[in-house]
């Protein structure tokens, strides 16, 4: 509380109300606090803050080659496109190995819009990307800032999350191209 300004705007009002707010529980409620401050509950956490500003997301798509690397300095992160010719696939969320014969076009990193829906690895059938993020317990104020690969037909990886569907490789699949997602430190890796 104590960067949040002078606490002598806080009443007995307000701790009464972000009490309530914490017996409620109820993931996505909030409340608005003197000094700009917001109290809110994200998945069984009572969080009290100032509202930060997501960092400015690049609007449009941005091309990544095979092999190549785009640095998404706002958020701290690399995504790496890379030609493997192994079968043998190590299992992280932070990699994906996609079929690129499955590819149409380009692939390309972009962020999430409202509407936008894949077929996730392992399941039958659409999957919003809202839910998605709800599943995995994404919070609201960080979804905006989840890098997509995508190609020119739709969605190829939700990156460090889940891939989808239509890109899958089997061990059959002779033209392999590993995703990763690195943090900017360990980009030399």
């Amino acid at each position: 509380m104590q960067n949040a300004g002078s606490k002598k705007d806080i009443e007995n009002i307000h701790i009464t109300n972000v009490l309530s707010l914490a017996q409620k529980a109820k993931t996505g409620s909030q409340i608005n606090l003197p000094n700009g401050l917001k109290a809110y509950i994200e998945y069984s956490n009572l969080i009290i803050a100032l509202p930060h500003l997501s960092p400015i997301i690049e609007a449009s798509p941005i091309l990544l080659n095979i092999p190549g690397t785009v640095v998404l300095n706002t958020l701290n992160v690399s995504i790496k496109a890379e030609i493997v010719h192994s079968p043998k696939q190590e299992k992280s969320r932070n990699t994906c190995y996609i079929d690129a014969d499955t590819l149409c076009g380009s692939l390309k990193i972009r962020f999430r819009k409202n509407g936008d829906s894949f077929c996730p690895k392992g399941m039958k059938g659409h999957k919003k990307l809202k839910d998605l993020f709800i599943d995995n317990k994404i919070p609201r104020e960080q979804r905006s800032m989840v890098p997509i690969v995508c190609d020119d037909i739709g969605i190829v990886w939700v990156a460090g999350i889940q891939q989808d569907n239509r890109c899958i490789s089997a061990y059959v699949t002779k033209n392999i191209v590993k995703l990763t997602v690195l943090n900017n430190i360990d980009k030399h890796h």
